[in-house]
């Protein structure tokens, strides 16, 4: 929602104010939205792009998965902002998943730090099927901008779905 004017009025026995309205920082940009300083403007945080797809579907060779992705906010390295792909089931990774660069992927790949703060690296969680993609200290995920990367994984051996990764 944008944010309205807000006013300020103040009364009492001996004096009155009248309704005046209020300045609003409506120029500063907070977390990628212009005017996100202004009271009650409010985003909703939702990747408006988020796409996934895959070079081949046999079974048992390698398989680059290509992501892309955009936000309605930024995604900050200094607050701890992870992304986690799940239902990656039946993928064969190691630990730290190295990310790819995908021409046009505006740098989506050195986004992100895996296990010892790694840049252009992912982390594996097998147990849950999921890739853990955390945001380098050093970097932003900005809002609006679509980045894509690319990583490799092995394909299961046997035939399966491809179910909803999230």
């Amino acid at each position: 929602q944008e944010s309205r004017s807000v006013s300020v009025e103040a009364s009492g026995e001996a004096v009155e104010y009248p309704s005046t309205a209020m300045e609003r920082n409506t120029s500063s940009v907070v977390l990628g939205i212009e005017g996100g300083a202004s009271p009650l403007k409010v985003v909703v945080p939702v990747f408006t792009t988020k796409r996934i797809g895959q070079s081949t579907p046999v079974s048992g060779i390698l398989n680059v998965i290509t992501v892309s992705l955009s936000a309605t906010l930024d995604l900050s390295g200094g607050a701890s902002s992870a992304i986690t792909l799940t239902n990656l089931t039946g993928a064969v990774l190691g630990a730290n998943v190295a990310l790819e660069a995908v021409p046009g992927g505006k740098g989506g790949e050195g986004l992100f730090c895996g296990s010892g703060g790694v840049s252009g690296t992912g982390a594996w969680n097998n147990e849950s099927s999921s890739l853990v993609l955390s945001v380098c200290s050093s970097e932003n995920l900005r809002a609006g901008v679509e980045y894509v990367f690319a990583f490799t994984i092995t394909n299961p051996s046997e035939d399966q779905e491809s179910r909803s990764v999230s």
